[in-house]
């Protein structure tokens, strides 16, 4: 810790000791107008005031390079006049070898007018003791004026050889605003005013300062340094400068397309649009970036696309639109074969296995049957209808037709039947009756008619068949003849013979109808 202040300690003691090489090369007083209170002449060489200022830094008083007052018992004082006002840093003063006791003591002041180098209380320093060679005299702080004078009341008279006065102009303290910060959204340029900048001087009073661009400019958006000078009457210029700052918080602009709707009978579309367009306050070019981008595959249903775009200063717009792809195919809606279903009653209950359904966008869906699986059906055909619908409101559709017929029923058939209504057994009873009732007397009916018809035949018979003797019945291998009258007396054929035997009668003349006792 010590070494670092005393490090400290010897950085600024250089400070004060020691002057930049700028500082050194800048001699405000060489060839100055220069006074003294008054002028030594001898021989006559007139030593006055100016050869103090002359650029010669002899210490040979003899070489005539030294001014010199008249010692009196007054107060002796030597000036220069730098023709400007200063800020004076340090003066450097050379004694006459000679004479270099006539310094001690000596003080340096710095007035602003030749009136007060004697009054003036500015002083950078004093000489302590006079040897030969210079004198360093630091102002610190340094000191503003035009006049640089050697001075003490106590002494009167003052040799010295050369004083050299280093410093700087003073020009004119401009103060500048503070930077200007302005936000736009509506263009690239826009106008700036501003309070003018405070100059102040040490000579000059009332000075006002110029800026390049001047208030009320338009500007553009950005950063631009503005420069504000003023010059005293001396030629002197101080100048400031601040920014005045556009700031571009636009955001760009877009215009995406509108509502794009397509149609498809798969579950997933390509989609693309014309870019959106941009505009900026500021930038041109921009172009806007989409998610999902153009070219993109949509599936069925509402997507929504977001665009945006980024201006340099990185504002940031965005517009939005909905890519809609609609579901145009119909579900396939597969149903069962046809059913054929047979009863012994006027009804039949038939039920068959739910219709397949598959769709391009929906799974799970299902179809409704008109009539439903499980309904009675009446005797003959009926079309059931089956239906399915997606969630998009596609409708598909398929039928078939369910036969019952009367008959046996078929057990291995899909078919289930109620027990058989009573109006039916009612009816088949009454039938069943009827035709055991009719049938015996439909059946005397007809063995009375032909009972009687076949009397009458017989009766017919007997009265004219003559008589016939008694041939008695041998067996077949006898033959037997007979004779019989004349065939126009018969009327029928002889009866037939009892199974086992044949006829062996003999018919004479007998008329071909009667030949055959078949017929």
């Amino acid at each position: 810790m010590f070494d670092k202040r005393l490090t400290l300690f010897f950085l600024l003691l250089l400070k004060h000791c020691f002057i930049s090489s700028s500082q050194q090369n800048t001699v405000l007083s060489t060839g100055k107008f220069a006074g003294q209170s008054t002028t030594y002449v001898s021989d006559g060489i007139s030593y006055d005031a100016g050869l103090a200022v002359d650029g010669d830094t002899s210490s040979d008083f003899s070489s005539g390079s030294c001014s010199r007052t008249v010692a009196s018992t007054g107060h002796a004082y030597w000036y220069v006049d730098l023709g400007d006002t200063y800020s004076i840093d340090y003066v450097n003063v050379f004694s006459a070898t000679q004479f270099a006791a006539t310094l001690t003591g000596i003080e340096v002041r710095v007035t602003s007018d030749v009136s007060s180098i004697l009054t003036s209380t500015n002083i950078c320093g004093s000489i302590p003791s006079s040897t030969s060679g210079h004198h360093f005299v630091y102002c610190n702080p340094s000191l503003i004026g035009r006049y640089v004078s050697l001075y003490n009341s106590n002494i009167n008279e003052i040799i010295v050889c050369e004083v050299q006065v280093y410093g700087v102009p003073v020009i004119p303290v401009v103060i500048c605003p503070d930077d200007i910060i302005i936000s736009t959204q509506l263009s690239a340029m826009q106008t700036v005013t501003w309070d003018p900048p405070t100059v102040t001087d040490d000579v000059d009073t009332d000075l006002v300062a110029n800026c390049t661009p001047s208030s009320g400019s338009s500007f553009a958006v950005g950063t631009t340094n503005i420069r504000c000078t003023a010059t005293d009457s001396n030629t002197n210029t101080g100048d400031c400068t601040f920014n005045v700052v556009l700031e571009d918080d636009g955001n760009p602009n877009l215009k995406c397309p509108g509502e794009t709707t397509v149609d498809t009978n798969t579950d997933k579309a390509t989609v693309t649009w014309n870019d959106p367009s941009v505009s900026d306050n500021v930038d041109t070019g921009l172009s806007a970036t989409c998610s999902p981008p153009s070219g993109s595959l949509f599936n069925v249903g509402s997507t929504n696309v977001t665009c945006s775009a980024m201006d340099t200063a990185g504002n940031k717009g965005s517009c939005g639109f909905n890519v809609t792809i609609n579901d145009v195919r119909s579900p396939t809606v597969t149903c069962p074969n046809n059913i054929e279903i047979r009863t012994n009653i006027d009804q039949a209950t038939v039920t068959w296995d739910d219709p397949s359904v598959s769709d391009n966008v929906d799974t799970g869906l299902s179809a409704t049957c008109s009539p439903p699986s499980g309904s009675s059906f009446n005797i003959g055909s009926t079309d059931v209808t089956c239906t399915a619908a997606d969630n998009a409101g596609n409708t598909g559709s398929c039928g078939f037709t369910v036969f019952v017929i009367i008959g046996s029923e078929d057990t291995s058939s899909n078919t289930s039947c109620n027990t058989v209504p009573g109006y039916l057994i009612a009816v088949i009873i009454v039938l069943v009756v009827i035709i055991l009732v009719m049938f015996p007397v439909l059946i005397f009916y007809c063995r009375s008619h032909y009972s009687q018809k076949n009397k009458q035949k017989d009766d017919t018979t007997a009265m004219n068949m003559p008589t016939y003797d008694e041939v008695a019945m041998k067996p077949a291998a006898t033959e037997y003849e007979i004779s019989l009258p004349t065939p126009g007396n018969v009327t029928a054929p002889p009866p037939q013979p009892e199974s086992g035997y044949q006829d062996l009668h003999t018919y004479s003349s007998m008329e071909p109808t009667y030949t055959d006792l078949k017929q």
